[in-house]
């Protein structure tokens, strides 16, 4: 999930702060600048899934090929109902029905027609999932992929990891503003799409930018997985006047 909202309003993190940005018209030719690129990352453990099933029959009579379909998308139904999987969780993406060729004796031989039907699945418990895969697993006419992890509450994850993405660029900042014999810095706007550089009114001087390497790849969000745990990663990218 990747968010594209601007955080330029600095009162969602007054928590942290004791005051809020005003603005760049306010702090226009003020002096230098930075911008830092800084990410946060979140690992927990997933725990809900979401898999891809794909259930298919084969037959030389069009009408038994799509009898035979319906038959098994019912039992998959009454085997999604006893594992209590709400219907919202079911989607269907795909309805399809062909001909199927073999090649035997050098020759292009009709093998019946092939009805087949794809279906994503969520499972919101890890518990039922465990006996629900082997169950599709002993299933000959169904094919799973797609097994992804992940976690039911990843906009609460999300907000740590800006969190943490935030503190990281500060204590960056830190450092930057000592090692460039700066007095101390002001947050003038939080993003998480990239900051232009600001041209400064005196001299048209460039920001100065650096970028953090407390976190991996930070010019993008992402969600990975690792060994059964969720990584969340959330990037900021920090414009800071320097005193």
């Amino acid at each position: 999930m990747k968010t594209t909202l601007l955080l330029v309003p600095l009162c969602l993190f007054a928590f942290l702060f004791q005051s809020c940005g005003s603005g760049t018209t306010e702090h226009a030719g003020s002096g230098k600048t930075m911008i830092l690129s800084s990410s946060g990352e979140i690992t927990t453990l997933p725990d809900e899934a979401s898999l891809t099933l794909h259930l298919q029959c084969l037959d030389k009579d069009i009408k038994q090929s799509k009898q035979c379909l319906l038959e098994k998308s019912e039992a998959l139904n009454t085997l999604f109902k006893t594992y209590k999987i709400a219907p919202e969780d079911i989607l269907t993406t795909s309805i399809n029905q062909s001909k199927e060729y073999g090649w035997q004796n050098n020759s292009n031989v009709f093998q019946g027609f092939r009805s087949s039907i794809t279906m994503s699945l969520k499972v919101r418990r890890l518990a039922v999932l465990e006996e629900l895969y082997p169950a599709l697993l002993t299933n000959e006419n169904v094919t799973i992929g797609n097994l992804a992890y992940s976690h039911s509450k990843l906009d609460s994850l999300s907000h740590e990891a800006y969190q943490k993405a935030l503190a990281n660029a500060n204590a960056l900042a830190d450092k930057l503003v000592q090692k460039m014999d700066f007095s101390d810095k002001e947050i003038l706007s939080i993003a998480n799409v990239e900051l232009p550089a600001r041209e400064e009114a005196r001299g048209g001087a460039v920001a100065v930018q650096a970028e953090s390497n407390m976190a991996a790849d930070a010019s993008s969000n992402r969600i990975t997985l690792n060994y059964g745990n969720v990584y969340l990663t959330r990037t900021l990218h920090v414009e800071y006047r320097l005193k």
